[in-house]
């Protein structure tokens, strides 16, 4: 499974990663990478938005210090929080089950599980799948901190609050931990407590009080930062009703289909019933005890409400087929689930295995799409400088690149970082950028304004006429021209016959 994922380890960086790439070097070439980093414990990003994750900016500063701009260190980063998110797991589920029947399968199960998620492309390759790697890492570390049967020491609730913190400044997806967390205490058996649920209660609210409190405090600074304590983007916005919310639920289909091909019926099917078939085995618990049975079955609707959360603010996935990662923490605690499951009976551990086949299956064609897009890529951004060097003065030049090809993010919020350093040698912004083709209307307009008389940038452009639009032929590994300038004064026609040369030109990409 290792080498499913190194063999793609090249390539370049995609769609987010080239914004995130310039503004660290940007302040680092101006001596304020220190200070951006820190201010990002304090204002966010400034970019429309309202999510709040500093630490994995942090990570992304300290890829930058070790690599510079090869993405192949970005990657290597992904791929080896991915393969510890699967030790922490393994470790975890060794503690639930120490002294227990199965330990060893369980702890196997869940490594394995967490390594063969479906959609491993857009988390172990893509590095703005760090946000979610982080966030799985440190709420993996909480639940390790929680005792399974003890009354906790000082030093443990400082742990957990640590962890907790880590996990809510990676990404907001851990905002459920402390309920999951409360959950947690409410199985396990402790030797200082009876076994009547007023004492589970007792015991959990005891173990968990500190956990609440960080995160109320974790609340309060976000609703400081943004006016809002659960909002991430602006646009997003609950279900209006429950049809709407079943659309959102079921756009799950794209990302199964984007990633699994034909077999996505057979994939979805065969997940299903080793669920059930799991979920039986640990409410029979042939070999469990009581509370590491009940433990299983709160997994697995831990696993549902991450799956299920994102559908309360925006669709699953959209039509492309991107989306994958929002299901990640998600398949976190599925995994766990699974594990106890394997520990608990014989027979289910051969179900398991036939849906981690089915899962490895589908992950190798999702990193395979991933890493032939970065490839792709890479042979892009190497041709830039020549071409934009060769830019007439006083002209202007488009490059066309798809915002998605197939499920993977391509060119999307990369349309300057693609042209500028540190990618590039020189900034070229002031004689081409990237357009994706969601651009026509944006691009038709600025063109228009900067052939107006008195506009200074780009400095070098004389007129609208003189704008060329160009795409990427795979096939000549060339940026060659698509529709003249004059072609953007109308944006619907421009599209329409850029759309039209788009194919005949043997370019990358569709409209």
């Amino acid at each position: 499974m290792l080498a499913l994922h190194v063999v793609g380890l090249g390539g370049d960086f995609l769609s987010d990663d080239f914004s995130h790439l310039s503004v660290i070097a940007q302040n680092d070439a101006r001596g304020t990478l220190g200070a951006w980093l820190v201010e990002r414990f304090f204002h966010g990003l400034d970019n429309g938005n309202f999510a709040f994750r500093p630490l994995a900016f942090v990570s992304y500063a300290l890829d930058w210090r070790a690599y510079g701009a090869n993405a192949t260190g970005w990657h290597l980063t992904n791929l080896a929080l991915y393969f510890v998110n699967a030790l922490a797991a393994a470790a975890l589920v060794g503690q639930w089950l120490r002294g227990a029947p199965g330990r060893g399968a369980g702890a196997l199960t869940a490594a394995a599980a967490m390594v063969a998620f479906p959609f491993a492309g857009e988390i172990s390759f893509w590095p703005v799948g760090r946000f979610d790697l982080l966030a799985a890492l440190f709420s993996l570390l909480y639940l390790h901190a929680l005792p399974p049967a003890a009354t906790a020491r000082p030093i443990n609730h400082a742990w957990r609050v640590l962890w907790l913190w880590c996990a809510l400044l990676s990404k907001e997806s851990a905002i459920p931990l402390p309920l999951i967390a409360s959950l947690v205490c409410l199985c396990s058996v402790s030797t200082q407590m009876n076994d009547e649920l007023r004492g589970r209660i007792r015991f959990t609210v005891r173990e968990t009080a500190s956990t609440w409190i960080a995160f109320a405090v974790y609340l309060a600074w976000r609703a400081k930062l943004f006016g809002s304590i659960w909002k991430v983007y602006p646009s997003s916005s609950p279900p209006h009703d429950l049809a709407e919310w079943l659309d959102r639920v079921l756009s799950v289909r794209h990302v199964i289909a984007a990633n699994v091909s034909g077999t996505t019926a057979w994939a979805a099917i065969a997940g299903a019933l080793v669920v059930v078939m799991a979920a039986i085995a640990l409410a029979q618990r042939q070999r469990l005890p009581r509370d590491i049975a009940l433990l299983g079955l709160v997994l697995l609707f831990c696993a549902a409400m991450y799956a299920l959360a994102p559908t309360f603010s925006f669709p699953l996935a959209p039509a492309n087929g991107d989306g994958g990662r929002h299901l990640y923490l998600a398949w976190v605690y599925a995994s766990l689930m699974l594990a106890l499951a394997a520990a608990a009976s014989c027979a289910s551990q051969w179900a398991i295995v036939a849906l981690l086949a089915v899962a490895v299956f589908s992950e190798a064609q999702s990193l395979g799409k991933w890493q032939a897009a970065a490839r792709e890529m890479r042979r892009i951004t190497s041709r830039i400088a020549s071409f934009a060097e060769r830019v007439p003065h006083g002209s202007y030049a488009l490059l066309y690149l798809p915002d998605h090809v197939g499920p993977v993010l391509f060119g999307r919020n990369a349309q300057g970082g693609i042209v500028q350093p540190p990618r590039q040698p020189a900034d070229y912004l002031d004689r081409m950028a990237v357009m994706t083709e969601e651009g026509f209307d944006e691009w038709s307009g600025r063109l228009s304004r900067m052939a107006g008389p008195g506009n200074a940038y780009p400095a070098n452009i004389d007129g609208i006429d003189k704008a060329t639009l160009y795409c990427w032929n795979p096939r000549s590994d060339s940026i060659v021209p698509l529709t003249s300038g004059a072609a953007s004064r109308n944006a619907a026609q421009w599209r329409r016959e850029a759309a039209a040369k788009l194919q005949s030109a043997g370019c990358f990409g569709a409209l």
